[in-house]
C-alpha cells in the first residue's frame, strides 16, 4: 500500500541520514587519531595540552549531534504518521456495485496488509526511540566519566608540575652545596700549604736560634 511504501521510504531516509553523520564523525575522529593535526606531537606537549581529552570530548559532542538529529527525525515520522492516520479514509463498498462486491475480499486483504505495515512502522519508531534514550543515557555517563578523568588528569599534571619545581629547587641547592664544598676543599688545601710553609719557617728559626746560642 502507499502508506507502507511511505513508511519504508521515511525509515530508509532516516538510516541514510544517520549513516552519513556516522561517516562524517568517524572521518573527523580518524583525522585526530592518525595522520591528522595530532601527528608528530611530542609526549610532553600531549601531556601538557590534554589533547587526548579534547579529542574525546569532541567525539562525544559529535555523538550527541547525531542523537539530536535522530530524535528530530523520529518526531517528524511520528507527526507524519498522525497526519496520515487522521486524514486516512476507509474504502467504501457500495452495495449497488456488484463489481466492487466481487473485489471486497481483495480490498479487505489489502487493508489488513496496510494495518500490519502501520503496526510494524509504529513498532520500529517505538524501538528506535527506546534505543536513542538508552544511547543518551550512555552518552551522559560517558561525559561524566570524561569529566572525572580530566579532573584527575589535571590534578596529576599539577602535582607533577609542583614536584618538578621542587626537584629543580633542590637540584639548585645541591649544586650550590657542591660548589661550596669544592671551595672549602680548595681553602683546606691552601691552608695546608700555608701550614707547611709556616712549619718550615719555624723550623728554620729554631735552627738559627740554636746556632746563636752556641
Amino acid at each position: 500500500g502507499n502508506q507502507a511504501h511511505v513508511g519504508w521510504d521515511q525509515s530508509k531516509g532516516l538510516e541514510i541520514a544517520v549513516t552519513e553523520d556516522s561517516h562524517q564523525m568517524d572521518q573527523r575522529l580518524d583525522e585526530g587519531a592518525a595522520g591528522g593535526p595530532f601527528e608528530n606531537i611530542s609526549e610532553q606537549e600531549t601531556f601538557n595540552d590534554s589533547l587526548e581529552f579534547v579529542s574525546l570530548k569532541t567525539g562525544l559532542n559529535e555523538v550527541e549531534n547525531v542523537l539530536v538529529k535522530l530524535e528530530k527525525a523520529i518526531n517528524q515520522l511520528r507527526s507524519q504518521k498522525v497526519i496520515s492516520s487522521g486524514t486516512g479514509e476507509k474504502v467504501s463498498l457500495p452495495a449497488v456495485s456488484k463489481l466492487i462486491q466481487a473485489f471486497e475480499s481483495k480490498v479487505k486483504e489489502d487493508e489488513h496488509e496496510v494495518e500490519i505495515s502501520e503496526s510494524q512502522s509504529n513498532s520500529f519508531i517505538t524501538l528506535t526511540e527506546e534505543q536513542v534514550r538508552n544511547l543518551r543515557k550512555l552518552l551522559s555517563k560517558w561525559k561524566l566519566d570524561v569529566q572525572s578523568a580530566a579532573a584527575l588528569f589535571k590534578g596529576e599534571r599539577d602535582g607533577r608540575k609542583i614536584g618538578d619545581a621542587k626537584y629543580s629547587d633542590l637540584e639548585d641547592q645541591f649544586e650550590g652545596l657542591k660548589q661550596h664544598c669544592s671551595d672549602l676543599e680548595a681553602s683546606n688545601i691552601e691552608l695546608a700549604v700555608q701550614y707547611e710553609t709556616v712549619k718550615q719557617l719555624l723550623g728554620d728559626i729554631q735552627e738559627k736560634k740554636c746556632h746563636l746560642e752556641e
